[in-house]
């Protein structure tokens, strides 16, 4: 029932952004991912921090204005956040590395050039609009691509969570082009659909998932 929960509060949050731009809907945003978080501690505390921090930085993304933090400041806590949880993302994904080739390498491989096609495309369009955030923005997006690699490279069983962690720059990236470069045609409910199967993926992946000695 938590997932479902989880889920209607990410579709509530869908339909409430597209006819308010106050911070209310926000409340949905970050209790569906929390919602995620509480199943993803009771598999790995790793899991549920990664999930729990990046709810914090939904709600640091998700609002116009807190005090005298303004939407600048307010994005570095987001990236900040969201940083925090790729970091424990690759932890937790570093429990499943084994030495050798795993399971359909050459199709891992493809995915790993994909993910490094992806992060040279982005920073290329967008580095000349960064100004300030050049250095957040760059070390951000290295982190998610290292975290993407290493989804690819973890021998589970399931296909969830390299595909979660794929869907995760795919929302990423259209965040990143819209606000720095070209906005990516429907990239507003695109955005949201794709970061919240990410994370839904992610935590469905580890649900019956041991971890490989």
């Amino acid at each position: 029932w938590l997932l479902v929960l989880s889920v209607m509060a990410s579709a509530v949050f869908l339909a409430a952004r597209q006819f308010s731009q106050g911070n209310w809907p926000v409340t949905f945003k970050v209790l569906s991912i929390l919602l995620l978080a509480s199943l993803g501690f009771r598999r790995d505390v790793l899991l549920g921090g990664a999930l729990a921090v990046s709810a914090l930085g939904d709600f640091f993304l998700g609002i116009n204005r807190m005090g005298g933090l303004g939407p600048e400041r307010l994005l570095l806590l987001g990236l900040g956040s969201l940083l925090v949880a790729h970091l424990l993302s690759i932890a937790l994904f570093r429990k499943f590395l084994t030495r050798g080739f795993p399971d359909a390498a050459g199709l891992r491989l493809g995915g790993v050039l994909l993910v490094l096609g992806c992060l040279a495309t982005v920073l290329t369009m967008i580095y000349s609009s960064l100004g300030a955030l050049r250095v957040p923005v760059i070390v951000y997006a290295t982190v998610i691509a290292g975290m993407g690699i290493c989804s690819l490279l973890a021998r589970m069983p399931s296909p969830l969570a390299a595909i979660g962690a794929l869907l995760f720059i795919a929302s990423d990236s259209m965040i990143a082009l819209g606000k720095f470069a070209t906005p990516v045609p429907l990239s507003g409910p695109l955005i949201w659909i794709t970061y919240y199967v990410a994370q839904l993926f992610l935590e469905q992946a580890f649900e019956k998932t041991r971890t490989v000695k």
